[in-house]
């Protein structure tokens, strides 16, 4: 049978969680006598879900090439992300004046990044995405930034 690993993560947690599998697993494998040992294949996924993650994590392209490894040949991110207003223009002017207290009151959150950007760097990915607007959310968005949906598509590797 075809088992699909699904479960919820924090987004400041998903990269310890996954490091402490990967500990438990080498704690495991260190305790078994040498001829019982066994190579572990990764666990990967079909698809990951990012909500609001990039604006939390320490560090976003760190993440994004976690969650890359997790992503099975083929796999999709799924992601929702605010964004920063353009370079230059008086919005982002006004996001990174804002961040320092914005992050302390919303529990780590950064106004000022990047994210969409930052996930199209990934190599093996094909990013599709589109910003979304709400006309009733305009004073909103003003300050914390434009709205992007979208699904990263990881390429699968030429064999042969």
């Amino acid at each position: 049978s075809d088992k699909k690993n699904t479960f919820t993560l924090l987004p400041q947690t998903i990269e310890e969680y996954f490091l402490e599998q990967q500990q438990q697993q080498q704690k495991q494998q260190s305790s078994l006598p040498r001829e019982e040992k066994k190579e572990e294949s990764p666990i990967l996924f079909d698809w990951i879900i990012l909500g609001n993650v990039l604006c939390e994590v320490e560090c976003p392209k760190s993440t994004l090439e976690t969650v890359n490894a997790l992503l099975r040949p083929g796999g999709r991110v799924y992601f929702s992300e605010h964004i920063a207003h353009p370079c230059g223009s008086f919005k982002r002017k006004c996001q990174h004046f804002v961040n320092p207290w914005w992050n302390v009151i919303s529990g780590g959150c950064n106004l000022n990044r990047d994210s969409l950007q930052t996930i199209c760097q990934i190599n093996d990915w094909r990013v599709i995405s589109w910003l979304y607007s709400d006309e009733d959310m305009q004073v909103a968005n003003f300050i914390i930034g434009p709205f992007v949906l979208g699904l990263a598509y990881k390429e699968k590797k030429n064999e042969g």
